[in-house]
């Protein structure tokens, strides 16, 4: 049966209560039931790949954030999950991509300086993960994760005066 739009609002706003709630089976069941009404509704297709995603169904949700983002190229939350995605799957080069888009978007997203961090650390660029960590704290000096992770950076380099002082406030 075919939605009309009422009909997809309504059910939309259940499937993200649902979502939500964290009852998923159901969640999934109305997004795949607008989906079937209107495959290019973008909010769907996140919400649906982010269940995935959520759910560690990395294959399942993939094609829906791809999806997502062909129908709006340039939103950030989109990019963030799709790097998240990647990042879960262990594929840092493409992971790295999509927080590097964030940055060129909204130069001062902390989430994205922070997972590029990470990645850098996992890479043993150590020096390129430290400028990450301190752009993140130089954009959010209240990040106490920023301090924790920079304190371990700096401990593994050597550094340790630099890094009791961010364990300190970490």
């Amino acid at each position: 049966m075919k939605l009309d739009e009422l009909q997809i609002k309504k059910q939309l706003r259940i499937a993200y209560e649902s979502h939500k709630n964290k009852k998923f089976q159901t969640a999934e069941k109305l997004y795949k039931e607008i989906l079937k009404s209107n495959k290019n509704h973008i909010e769907v297709n996140f919400n649906l790949g982010t269940l995935y995603s959520q759910l560690k169904k990395f294959d399942l949700a993939l094609p829906l954030l791809m999806k997502a983002k062909e129908l709006n190229p340039n939103n950030i939350n989109i990019d963030l999950n799709i790097g998240n995605l990647f990042l879960s799957r262990g594929d840092l080069e493409n992971s790295l991509k999509y927080f590097e888009k964030i940055i060129q978007i909204q130069p001062n997203f902390v989430l994205a300086h922070f997972n590029i961090g990470i990645i850098f650390n996992n890479q043993k660029k150590h020096l390129d993960a430290i400028r990450c960590f301190e752009k993140v704290i130089e954009i959010d000096p209240n990040n106490i994760d920023a301090y924790n992770v920079l304190g371990i950076i700096l401990q593994e380099v050597g550094d340790f005066k630099k890094s009791l002082f961010y364990l300190k406030k970490s």
